[in-house]
């Protein structure tokens, strides 16, 4: 129970702090470099607090020409 309080602050932090920094770099981005490093970071954190291992197969089927969403 207190593992899982503990993740729910961290990740509150991360909403807090990334979304914030999002807001700020709005009016100089030009590109969505910034925008798309930010959900990176901000998605690789979650994973490692929350200890989740990511594994992918069939990486080779897909084509490199767009980004995929998986649910």
């Amino acid at each position: 129970m207190f593992k899982a309080l503990l993740i729910l602050l961290a990740i509150s932090i991360y909403t807090l702090v990334i979304g914030t920094l999002s807001i700020i770099i709005t009016p100089f981005a030009r590109r969505s470099n910034a925008y798309e490093f930010l959900a990176q970071l901000y998605v690789k954190l979650i994973l490692l607090t929350s200890c989740t291992k990511v594994s992918v197969s069939g990486l080779e089927y897909l084509g490199s020409h767009g980004p995929y969403i998986f649910m």
